[in-house]
């Protein structure tokens, strides 16, 4: 067993791992779930010299996520700014309960093997609708920004300036807001069919238009995740 270290709604917390073994199955009870149901963004950074094994462990990868196709509703790596190195990955997890949600990230044969050197487990309110682009449609590829500020109450799901309408939605493919296990938000997190300085500059409009806090704000190339 190994004592590994991640990040939950803002705080670190230590997880007893598994040595890789044989591949987990999603578990959860509907008739009794536990709490903080919701969807949760699971986002991975990649440790120093992953690269060729984590072409080596693809197939066991994609295996151990075909078995959560229920709960997952987007996904996809993150890259450097070439689109050349894998450089860590984000999954967007309808999940039962935290537990659950926290069970897939540090399960997941990449996470297993120490191949990251960091998993976050974020609560994730939607702002707008997850739209998972297609294969063989340009917006296949994009970018993934974060935003991160200081805790503040959470925005009203009816505020109509968090939504973005028109063409001002369009690039967006996923959007949503980073919250505490107490309800507070600490951010914002989206994917746009944009290169990441288009979509860096997407995310602070939108920002500004919704009234939001300022902060540091990071963006990677991403691609569509799962089998080709």
């Amino acid at each position: 067993m190994k004592r590994r270290a991640c990040l939950l709604g803002g705080s670190l917390v230590s997880l007893t791992v598994a040595e890789p073994m044989q591949l987990p199955t999603p578990r959860h009870s509907s008739s009794s779930p536990e709490p903080s149901a919701g969807d949760y963004l699971v986002l991975a950074q990649d440790a120093d010299g992953a690269g060729a094994r984590l072409l080596e462990l693809a197939e066991v990868h994609w295996a151990y996520t075909d078995r959560f196709r229920t709960e997952l509703i987007f996904r996809g790596p993150l890259l450097s700014d070439d689109g050349l190195r894998h450089a860590g990955s984000l999954h967007l997890l309808r999940a039962p309960s935290v537990g659950f949600a926290e069970r897939f990230a540090h399960e997941e044969p990449y996470q297993r093997a120490g191949l990251f050197s960091q998993v976050q487990v974020l609560p994730f309110m939607a702002v707008l609708s997850p739209r998972p682009p297609e294969p063989d449609q340009p917006s296949a590829q994009g970018a993934f920004v974060l935003a991160r500020w200081a805790p503040v109450p959470r925005p009203s799901d009816s505020a109509t300036a968090l939504r973005p309408s028109g063409p001002a939605a369009e690039p967006w493919l996923l959007l949503g807001l980073l919250l505490t296990p107490d309800g507070h938000c600490t951010g914002a997190a989206g994917v746009l069919a944009q290169s990441p300085a288009t979509a860096r500059n997407t995310l602070l409009a939108w920002r500004g238009a919704a009234g939001l806090p300022h902060g540091p704000i990071q963006a990677w190339r991403w691609r569509r995740g799962g089998r080709r």
